[in-house]
């Protein structure tokens, strides 16, 4: 990893509602999820004012639970995607170059069993039919790696792709059918609730008026007027502004009657992942992604990430975001996809120390002519979409529709670009290849100090704020009872809560770890706090 000064951070972007009552912000942008986060970094960047608000946390929705991977979409070359696959693997490379303290190359192991297999329907699902799942063979994959390599090509600096005989020690990884692996590289990133904080400060060094509001849902809209609700005080504030942007994601749909624009432009899919205390799975890897088609057809990963191994994932619709959590079927279904390929491994529900479900934004339109994606291969692809003032609302809305984490930079500066003409600017600064600064936030420190400065300069709110977007102590089932305690201590004192408010937060955070995130080192203690 290349190593980068860690810029100390200038006075928090991060407010409460009651604190912008009355304000005139050039953009509001709805939503705080990676997507919203880039467009509000591009946007100060040009000198605009904006408020960024989210109804959550910063970065609490899909954004906090994607594979952690940062890669150009392999599989989506049999759709015939050749634009997402060469935009998404030209961000890859950009992020490996702009952000390497926190992005950086993985080595992905793909297995194969036949020569031949999976071509010809490989070569039907380019032309857009759906043939049955069948395992793919060494020749369609190397033709597909070839293209994945050459779509890749720009600015790129991790190596070319290679099909071997399957090695001695793979032998004892993989299943007996295994012959040959074919090896690629994309990238990971190891703390993307970090990367968004430090845009927001990027953002917020180059336009100090914006503002970053979580905890603070769009209430109404008519007019230029836009009412906003503190869902922690369940207070009500208002603002003006020139322009909305609708980066809302998986809620689009939900929120299209109070934004005033059509439905129907996108669908949710969730996807689940397990994270394990697997130690000779772990070693095993050693330090490879292996990338494979479980027997239903469903692309898998699996991939040491910090001392655990990373499973997933799932890929099921969803109607209503704010209610999905990974299910038993699901942890069985991935349990079992594991076992199917790792066959010499052992697996149960006991090594499970963490899970996570994050609900994927797919764009159902292919132009702004809404032209509908056929069902079961829906585009990770992204669109932005301008609605003119209508009815009661008298502002342009500029919808972020689809897209992926990969891609944030460039949905953002589509987005940016479609907002500047209303707001009557131009672009001045290009985030192609702009590095993004390393910021001493606290983040990874589990003293109190680092976590009251994690408080401050962050905009955490409630204890779940940090102890599931600020903190890997949760995620790599490091959380137990005391540090719980600890971190509820240091957000106490930073943010001056009494004995009361801090049992509640505590009890509250407990229950969300417990029955969304499976965490079992914590039910014992929770079950009796709600005695």
């Amino acid at each position: 990893m290349n190593a980068r000064p860690m810029h100390e951070p200038k006075p928090s972007a991060h407010a409460r509602p009651a604190s912008i009552q009355g304000q005139h912000f050039q953009v509001v942008i709805v939503g705080a999820g990676i997507n919203g986060i880039g467009v509000f970094r591009d946007l100060c960047l040009q000198g605009v004012q904006c408020l960024l608000i989210d109804k959550g946390d910063v970065g609490s929705g899909a954004s906090s639970a994607p594979s952690r991977m940062i890669h150009g979409g392999l599989r989506y070359l049999e759709n015939a995607e050749f634009s997402l696959v060469k935009e998404s693997a030209q961000e890859r490379n950009n992020l490996l170059l702009t952000a390497p303290h926190l992005v950086q190359p993985l080595h992905t192991v793909i297995p194969l069993s036949s020569r031949l297999g999976g071509l010809f329907g490989s070569v039907l699902r380019f032309f857009g039919a759906n043939p049955p799942a069948r395992s793919r063979g060494v020749l369609a994959v190397s033709l597909g790696l070839k293209l994945y390599d050459l779509m890749g090509r720009k600015n790129r600096s991790l190596p070319g792709h290679r099909v071997a005989s399957i090695s001695q020690a793979d032998k004892a990884l993989l299943s007996d059918d295994v012959r040959w692996t074919a090896h690629f590289y994309d990238a990971w990133i190891n703390h993307p609730e970090r990367l968004m904080h430090e845009l927001i400060a990027d953002g917020h060094r180059a336009q100090s008026r914006s503002v970053v509001c979580n905890h603070c849902e769009l209430a109404e809209f008519t007019g230029n007027r836009l009412t906003l609700r503190d869902t922690v005080l369940d207070t009500d504030i208002g603002v003006t502004a020139d322009v909305v942007v609708n980066a809302t994601g998986a809620w689009l749909e939900q929120l299209s009657g109070l934004f005033g624009v059509p439905k129907g432009r996108l669908v949710g899919t969730k996807g689940s992942h397990l994270v394990m205390d697997h130690p000779a799975l772990l070693a095993a890897l050693k330090g490879r992604m292996v990338y494979f088609e479980a027997n239903d057809g469903r692309v898998c990963i699996v991939y040491p990430f910090r001392g655990r191994v990373l499973a997933g994932s799932t890929d099921i619709p969803v109607v209503n975001p704010d209610k999905v959590q990974t299910d038993a079927a699901e942890i069985d279904y991935l349990l079992a996809v594991l076992q199917e390929v790792f066959p010499r491994f052992a697996f149960s529900r006991e090594q499970i120390v963490y899970t996570f479900v994050g609900v994927r934004p797919l764009a159902t339109i292919q132009s702004s002519n809404g032209v509908a994606g056929k069902p079961g291969k829906i585009s990770r692809d992204h669109h932005v979409i301008v609605d003119g003032p209508d009815g009661a609302r008298t502002l342009p809305v500029v919808n972020l529709v689809g897209g992926k984490w990969t891609t944030f930079r460039a949905l953002a500066e589509e987005a940016t670009d479609a907002v500047l003409p209303l707001v009557h600017k131009q672009r001045t600064v290009s985030t192609v290849g702009l590095p993004i600064p390393s910021v001493d936030l606290g983040f990874d420190g589990a003293d109190i100090q680092s976590l009251r400065r994690l408080c401050r300069l962050t905009g955490v709110v409630r204890l779940s704020d940090l102890v599931l977007h600020r903190s890997l102590a949760a995620f790599l089932g490091h959380l137990d009872h005391a540090a719980l305690e600890t971190m509820a201590q240091a957000a106490s004192e930073e943010l001056g809560w009494g004995v009361d408010r801090t049992h509640a937060e505590v009890s509250r955070c407990r229950s969300i770890l417990v029955n969304k995130h499976n965490m079992r080192q914590l039910a014992e203690a929770h079950e009796k706090d709600c005695v």
